[in-house]
């Protein structure tokens, strides 16, 4: 608890995020897609003429399925079209959508790990209090700790 929820200036999170999304909630789960697409690919170079990775394209084709023109040929420009749908035009599930394909197609060929993703997206969705987490490979209700703890472990002896 941070100290301004402690001193009663902040209002502290009580309810379950089930049917919506909180800014930070959203952009903690764009963060952790920021950060396993783009950690290795971006360091210091230019962004306006670094070429877009070719996770955006992956994106734009199996996920958003819209024209390759719309995209960018650049990370920058990539990157603010993707994050406009992310951030102004996807609802909270397409936002549960997006992350589940990106962890789910690991996109290994790319260097992205979907176990990791998973791993870190769970984490955010139990801080941000979110009725979901991953379970498995999808993201899955939950009611309480104890359930979650279940069904994972049914799916580790099923696999």
């Amino acid at each position: 608890m941070r100290f301004s929820q402690r001193i009663g200036k902040t209002r502290i999170k009580t309810a379950i995020q089930i049917e919506s999304m909180d800014d930070d909630l959203r952009n903690s789960l764009w963060n952790v897609f920021r950060e396993f697409a783009f950690g290795k690919i971006v360091s210091s170079k230019n962004r306006m003429s670094f070429p877009a990775p070719p996770i955006f394209w992956t994106l734009w084709i199996d996920f958003l399925k819209k024209p390759l023109v719309t995209s960018g040929d650049t990370l920058d420009v990539a990157e603010t079209s993707l994050s406009q749908w992310f951030f102004q035009e996807a609802q909270w599930n397409e936002i549960y959508d997006f992350m589940e394909f990106v962890s789910r197609n690991s996109l290994q060929h790319l260097g992205i790990d979907g176990n990791e993703i998973r791993k870190r997206c769970n984490e955010i969705l139990e801080r941000e209090l979110s009725g979901y987490r991953f379970v498995g490979n999808y993201i899955a209700p939950i009611t309480n700790e104890t359930e979650l703890k279940e069904i994972e472990e049914v799916l580790r002896t099923a696999d």
